[in-house]
């Protein structure tokens, strides 16, 4: 006992990472369903289109290039799977010809995020032409990418290393890593720019080769993450006017800023009270005329109030966050996201207090909130619903978000709490425990329901 603990000790987390990604990805990879991921279908054509690979899907029932594992049920529980989409070659098609529209442009997500999986699938067709070996590569090509860049964030990270370690290895960014989706690229942009945030808060100094890097991760965000992600760059603003840098032009112009800065706080209570009551009232007037179309401002709160309190599926839409990528098709039980919450407020509480201003910290939490409060306004319309539950808003959009809870709960105010060497191996032991048990649950579950 004594040497495993030792073995699950926190200088190791990277490395323990690393086994357990790369050993529950390429399960995952061979062993889930074809289009385990939402709209997998529109993944497969958009990176058969990249790697010159068009398979023709109306051959596998696939008509609408839509969403879904429906079609597949009857070769599980006929016996007939392996044959169908493993041991038979695909015919092709012309991009053109597909039965849907496909924001394809190479300005944008949609071409860059699937770059990876295309790369998987050129290789799989040059070994054998058939949809299952190709898809089974394109999986295992975005699983070694993204997981084994996760590793070295890991490793470096000076902060949160065990809620990085967590969030990662979560059913839901495993099923998403483990597929043709634009989420995996997408989350491991996000999870770069986050550390970077993060060592440069931990350091207190923005060196030049730390200007460069966030000048990179901010243009590889603004390519390759999906567009509710641009909030991050909101960062940028607050630890510019905060920390030191190591370039003169930008450490003069911080200087005038908080020259000005300094000038506001200075102003009495009132007028503070005054700019701020303000910038709420033209806020409020411009979300109201955002929203017009819905019914108005108080419609649209209303609504996201009912959403987040009122239960209308036969389902936890909260799951999606962690635990259930596409509830229709998983059954992930109801005590494993019990078990993901409770274990996430452990990390929480074990988590570095580093941040020194707590603007930095506020920061994160808005960018946190603004983001889901986004996403809720654009599917006000989904389905052509104005009124009621808003449909269409998956957990997955903001999965990569919890990582800036380091940062959120990272303030060096907030009550620290110190374990001991043992502690600590215990809460890593445990939360490898739990990630092994409900990504074993995910690919079990998924596969039994089409096979039941």
């Amino acid at each position: 006992m004594k040497k495993i603990l030792n073995f699950f000790s926190e200088g190791n987390i990277h490395k323990i990472f690393l086994i357990t990604a790369i050993f529950l990805g390429t399960i995952a990879s061979v062993m889930l369903p074809i289009f385990n991921d939402p709209d997998g279908q529109y993944h497969v054509a958009v990176s058969g289109k990249i790697a010159g690979v068009n398979i023709d899907l109306s051959n596998y029932g696939e008509i609408d290039v839509g969403s879904g594992m429906d079609e597949q049920k009857d070769s599980y529980v006929n016996g007939y799977h392996l044959k169908k989409y493993y041991f038979t070659k695909y015919e092709e098609i012309d991009f053109n010809n597909l039965p849907r529209n496909f924001d394809y442009n190479v300005k944008n997500y949609v071409f860059w995020g699937h770059i990876i999986p295309a790369i998987g699938m050129k290789i799989g067709s040059l070994i054998y032409p058939s949809l299952g070996v190709v898809v089974t590569f394109a999986r295992l090509a975005s699983i070694l990418v993204c997981y084994i860049s996760i590793f070295f964030m890991i490793k470096y990270l000076k902060a949160g290393k065990l809620i990085f370690s967590a969030i990662s290895l979560t059913p839901v960014w495993l099923n998403q890593i483990a597929s043709l989706s634009y989420d995996a690229s997408s989350y491991v942009v996000v999870a770069w720019f986050i550390m970077l945030v993060i060592n440069l808060i931990y350091d207190k100094k923005i060196t030049k080769n730390r200007n460069f890097l966030l000048l990179l991760a901010s243009i590889f965000l603004l390519l390759v993450a999906k567009k509710n992600f641009y909030l991050l760059l909101l960062f940028l603003p607050v630890v510019y006017t905060v920390f030191p840098n190591d370039i003169k032009v930008i450490e003069k112009f911080r200087l005038n800023i908080n020259k000005v800065m300094g000038r506001i706080n200075s102003q009495r209570t009132v007028f503070k009270v005054i700019e701020i009551a303000v910038i709420l009232f033209i806020s409020l007037i411009l979300a109201d005329i955002g929203s017009k179309q819905y019914g108005g401002v108080i419609v649209a709160v209303k609504r996201i109030v009912r959403t987040q309190i009122f239960n209308d599926l036969n389902w936890w839409p909260d799951m999606s966050w962690l635990v259930s990528p596409y509830p229709k098709f998983n059954h992930m039980p109801i005590w494993i996201y019990g078990m993901w919450f409770a274990m996430f407020v452990l990390l929480l509480i074990y988590n570095k207090r580093f941040v020194s201003d707590l603007s930095i910290s506020i920061t994160a939490f808005l960018i946190f909130i603004v983001n889901i409060l986004g996403v809720y306004y654009q599917y006000l319309g989904f389905n052509g619903a104005f009124s009621g539950y808003i449909m269409g808003v998956q957990g997955r959009y903001f999965s990569p978000l919890l990582l800036l809870f380091v940062i959120i709960v990272g303030f060096n105010k907030f009550p620290n709490v110190d374990l001991s060497n043992k502690s600590k191996s215990i809460l890593i032991l445990s939360l490898y425990s739990l990630i092994i048990i409900s990504d074993g649950l995910l690919i079990f579950n998924t596969i039994y329901a089409l096979m039941a």
